[in-house]
């Protein structure tokens, strides 16, 4: 509807920054407020259409509800869809909207986000609009409720014992060494892979992801194998030097990728 009746982005991108001083430029803040409310209302009347299929059907939000049937723990969903359908669908986690839903109003005399219901909204004493078709950059993003939306994503870690956050941190730092290590063939590549994991062996076995710590056990028991192939020497030379593969070894290295690919699905599908 809008995309056929007007150039609605050249509107918010010409009028948005009007909602910030409503008294300096009423007409352009109450044509931008008139908008913002239709494509609300719009939005909302639009989801009320879809909740029989979303409680009937099966969607990408339905997913959701698979991962957390394996082994995924949904603590928090961050979402940038502005109707609340996700909700209908996950109710095991809060869903956080990081640019604004159809229930969030900025109040631009104080920039506030507020979450009201219909009653609420009715209660207030001024006018508060929409919070949606939000831009990057935009000053009720830097508000202090915004704000804390996008921490509320990363306060599950306040629960988590801070000995498991630094070995956490440690085991991808070492992770990443290793990577760079790898780019320059060097064999440092295997005890700076190993310290990461094997503590992300120990950190997955805390939270009880058996998958990913099965996984991680292969690949430290592969990083072992490798560390002594690579250190070996025959004659004051390496025994195995980087060169080009060959073809059998490309038949060999073939074979165990697919061996390994099944290994590792099996794993996931299983634990």
């Amino acid at each position: 509807m809008f995309s056929e009746a007007l150039d609605y982005q050249a509107l918010i991108d010409s009028h948005y920054r009007y909602l910030y001083k409503p008294h300096a430029e009423w007409a352009k803040f109450c044509k931008i407020s008139i908008f913002l409310y239709t494509a609300r209302n719009y939005i909302v009347n639009g989801a009320k259409e879809c909740l029989e299929t979303i409680h009937q059907g099966s969607g990408y939000y339905h997913d959701l509800l698979k991962m957390d049937a394996k082994d995924a723990v949904i603590s928090s969903i961050g979402t940038t869809n502005y109707n609340n359908l996700i909700e209908k669908v996950v109710t095991t986690a809060k869903a956080i909207h990081l640019n604004g839903n159809v229930d969030d109003y900025y109040d631009p005399y104080s920039n506030k986000i507020q979450t009201l219901n219909a009653n609420e909204l009715k209660d207030q004493d001024r006018i508060l609009v929409p919070f949606i078709f939000t831009q990057s950059g935009i000053k009720p993003l830097t508000s202090i409720e915004m704000s804390r939306k996008y921490v509320k994503l990363f306060d599950q870690y306040k629960d988590y014992p801070a000995y498991l956050i630094a070995l956490e941190f440690i085991a991808v730092v070492f992770g990443v060494i290793s990577v760079l290590f790898a780019k320059k063939n060097n064999i440092l590549v295997y005890p700076t892979g190993l310290v990461s994991t094997i503590l992300f062996v120990y950190i997955l076995y805390k939270f009880q992801l058996y998958g990913d710590l099965i996984i991680n056990i292969y690949y430290s028991i592969m990083s072992f194998l490798g560390w002594y192939l690579w250190s070996k020497t025959k004659g004051g030379h390496e025994e195995f030097p980087i060169s080009t593969i060959s073809r059998k070894e490309f038949v060999v290295s073939s074979l165990i990728f697919l061996i390994t690919l099944t290994f590792v699905a099996l794993v996931y599908h299983f634990f």
